[in-house]
């Protein structure tokens, strides 16, 4: 191959179908990339570069374009999580999240414990077959479940209530360590209410 002028390339430039995808592919590349695209070769006016270079360079941008394409059709597939309903096992506050993962799982095999924004944005549960647990079956009671908090003035605001807390400690049992503090929970009308104590034994909300 030889030397490629970039004066000439400057002219390829100037067709009006080639400024359309060039414009397109930027639009692509930029809005849509996750990361700065890193683009391997520049050119400077007046310089030679190579056929190898510019190839390189639509490699670059190829690879990132395919990237992209593959995390947009992973997040169009992704499904709303699923409510599945309380864990047979009850647990204090301080049982840690190891434990509770693991008391859904026990009960829906590959479920783990909601958090409040997958609790409330969750799509309903088939039960229409004899073999499959409905949610409201298992609710009794109240269940442990994670908070969704934002900082906020006086502390914090858990999203899925708008409730202000003084601190995260009143949602989270102290990060799931302790029995004395407060923790967040569902109840089996399905409503969401933190400072419970965590020296309560409680089943754990799941989701998958």
């Amino acid at each position: 191959m030889g030397e490629w002028n970039v004066g000439k390339v400057k002219k390829i430039f100037e067709w009006s179908h080639f400024k359309v995808f060039a414009a397109l592919l930027l639009m692509i590349s930029s809005a849509a990339l996750s990361g700065p695209l890193d683009v391997p070769n520049e050119f400077e006016a007046g310089t030679q570069t190579s056929a190898a270079d510019m190839n390189a360079n639509f490699s670059a941008v190829e690879t990132a374009v395919n990237d992209n394409d593959v995390r947009i059709s992973a997040m169009e597939t992704a499904s709303d999580p699923i409510f599945q309903g309380y864990s047979n096992q009850v647990l204090f506050g301080d049982a840690g999240l190891t434990q509770m993962v693991k008391a859904c799982d026990g009960r829906f095999s590959g479920s783990k414990i909601c958090n409040t924004t997958e609790f409330a944005n969750s799509v309903a549960k088939p039960c229409d077959d004899a073999a499959i647990t409905c949610p409201s079956e298992t609710m009794t009671g109240r269940a442990w479940i994670l908070p969704v908090m934002m900082p906020s003035q006086g502390g914090v605001i858990e999203l899925n209530t708008g409730v202000e807390f003084n601190s995260g400690d009143e949602l989270t049992c102290e990060g799931w360590s302790s029995q004395t503090g407060f923790g967040m929970t569902a109840t089996e009308a399905g409503q969401l209410e933190g400072r419970i104590s965590c020296g309560s034994q409680l089943k754990v909300a799941c989701c998958l």
